[in-house]
């Protein structure tokens, strides 16, 4: 089938196209079917010859896609890449397999100028890595999450920071284009939500360690695309996802009601990373979490003890460094700082309804009102 194709490339173009690809397919499964589908079968997949065989198969069907220039036979090369990683079932292979695929996808993408590439490589990665991670049932193996290698939530980071850098390496840098900006969200939300279910499953005890991890590559995946590109929304999806990952970490480590606390001085230090990114967006976000956090406080805790009051405080503080650096942000109107000084106004009042004696409550708003 190669040679068909090698030498009807000029008088048949249309099929060489396919029939290329039919001589690729059929290269896979043959080497497959040294491992599987007999009794007994021709060589053990566990053993390092095994192996090599089938990644020597998946290299040399990549090669094939890359000198013809095909983004088409590239995509079928990596299906069966994510195949063959699936198919071997092995710890370190799987977990530094996945990374090399990204990497792969992501140049190939790069070089061949074919976003496609790096989009649909996203999803395929991190469901290869997911089905390895339960268990695999493709290998007939039970359910249950992989906890070795204890490296493999750190080498997913890797892999988003590398599906991350196609962006960054894309050329034309002047605007953001809808490629870009998809595969942003893609990686943000597949890849963390992937994260987010192993290490709650697998990795309790080093949980909060890796969040904070995640915090700091992700926050720092937002800086590059703000330097690099200025980029608006690639760098609101990245920070929102350190942000999630740093709620986690507080999450974990804190217990209730003192995880409110710490909930709201993180909305502070959003605010600021905010001013810094330029962006209303994140701003906004922030807000509408600031005030989920303010209301799942007040829903769960039966008795008040002072906590609200550090809730109108950051509100305030908030407001201020809004008020503060709003030609950085680019307001142009002061909807968002009037919305925290409003959460400040209900907040106040609130706490002191709890923490004043009932026949002080008014009194203590009249002087609130005299703050004011």
């Amino acid at each position: 089938l190669l040679v068909a194709a090698h030498f009807g490339q000029r008088g048949f173009i249309a099929l060489a196209l396919p029939v290329r690809g039919a001589a690729m397919v059929l290269l896979f499964l043959a080497t497959l079917r040294l491992f599987f589908f007999a009794r007994p079968v021709a060589l053990d997949l566990a053993t390092p010859l095994g192996r090599a065989l089938l990644v020597l198969t998946v290299a040399i069907n990549a090669t094939v896609a890359w000198r013809q220039r095909s983004p088409w036979l590239v995509l079928l090369a990596l299906l069966m890449g994510c195949a063959a990683v699936i198919a071997i079932n092995a710890g370190w292979f799987t977990v530094l397999a996945v990374p090399g695929l990204a990497a792969g996808a992501a140049l190939a993408a790069h070089r061949g100028g074919w976003p496609a590439i790096g989009l649909a490589a996203i999803p395929l990665a991190y469901a290869t890595y997911l089905t390895w991670a339960v268990g695999n049932p493709f290998r007939g193996g039970r359910f249950h999450y992989a906890v070795e290698p204890a490296a493999a939530p750190a080498l997913l980071l890797v892999t988003m920071s590398l599906f991350a850098a196609g962006g960054l390496l894309r050329t034309q840098r002047e605007h953001e284009d809808g490629a870009t900006n998809t595969a942003a969200l893609l990686n943000c939300l597949l890849g963390y939500s992937v994260f987010l279910v192993h290490t709650a499953a697998a990795h309790p005890a080093s949980f909060a360690a890796l969040h904070g991890t995640a915090f700091v590559a992700l926050l720092g995946v937002a800086s590059l695309f703000w330097l690099r590109e200025r980029s608006r929304v690639s760098t609101f999806f990245y920070a929102m996802t350190a942000y999630a990952a740093l709620s986690m970490a507080i999450v974990k480590m804190s217990p209730v009601p003192e995880v409110f606390v710490w909930l709201s001085l993180q909305s502070v230090v959003v605010v600021t990373t905010a001013i810094w990114f330029r962006s209303r967006l994140i701003v906004v976000a922030n807000f509408l979490i600031y005030a989920g956090i303010v209301l799942g406080y007040m829903a769960v805790t039966k008795r008040e003890t002072g906590i609200c009051l550090g809730f109108g405080l950051v509100a305030l503080t908030s407001a201020r460094i809004l008020n503060w650096q709003q030609d950085r942000l680019e307001l142009k109107t002061e909807l968002m700082r009037n919305a925290y000084l409003l959460s400040a106004f209900i907040v106040f009042p609130y706490a002191l309804y709890h923490l004043v004696p009932v026949r002080f409550v008014a009194l203590a708003w009249v002087g609130l009102a005299v703050g004011y």
